[in-house]
């Protein structure tokens, strides 16, 4: 984007402190020509912004979020690009699952792509605004598709990304605000050998 001289304003979001506490939003406004061209990422980048741009919420509490974004509009202009990577992941049995953790996985992983892209809507519901340049980027999974025995929970979360990234494309087309998703596969972390024959089957490109 920076290569294309957008002014580039990136959400994304990290977790911190576990299922329990999910938390540590970084909203990060990146003047074009200098972090992102300098190839700054990571540690680096915030240590570039100086930290200035870090914001600690929860992602489930919906109100928290939306102060979090106008707490970024108010600081360095709406947002232009919009992303939601929040999630969090907990397999286990089905017979052993309860609905308060079924609840929890979405309410980490897919009411904040609701909130953050309402809350946009909401912002831009002007003439002037519905002119202005957006893009969202929602983080799904191949796993929306592809399950795996006792994901009920994340699977559920990832496929309504899916299906909310559909319905908001069409919600935004009065906007100048485009709206896709990416669905990740298997990512080395640094255990790709723990992977099983099985596993690399599902992705005979890689």
């Amino acid at each position: 984007f920076a290569d294309d001289g957008a002014d580039v304003r990136v959400l994304l979001h990290q977790l911190a402190g576990g299922p329990q506490h999910v938390g540590l939003h970084l909203l990060i406004d990146v003047p074009v020509g200098s972090a992102v061209k300098g190839g700054i990422v990571g540690p680096g980048l915030l240590q570039a912004l100086n930290g200035d741009a870090l914001f600690s919420e929860a992602v489930a509490d919906a109100a928290a979020l939306r102060g979090v974004f106008d707490a970024v509009c108010e600081r360095f202009g709406e947002i232009g690009i919009l992303v939601n990577n929040a999630g969090i992941s907990e397999f286990s049995p089905l017979a052993d699952t309860a609905a308060e953790q079924f609840d929890r996985i979405l309410a980490v992983n897919l009411r904040p792509v609701f909130v953050t892209a309402q809350h946009m809507a909401a912002r831009r519901n002007t003439p002037e605004g519905k002119r202005l340049y957006g893009r969202i980027i929602n983080i799904a999974s191949t796993r929306w598709l592809q399950s795996e025995p006792g994901s009920e929970a994340y699977a559920a979360s990832k496929g309504g990304i899916v299906a909310l990234t559909h319905a908001l494309a069409l919600s935004f087309s009065e906007y100048n605000v485009t709206v896709n998703c990416i669905s990740p596969g298997w990512i080395d972390n640094g255990n790709f050998g723990e992977l099983t024959e099985r596993d690399r089957r599902q992705h005979p490109s890689g």
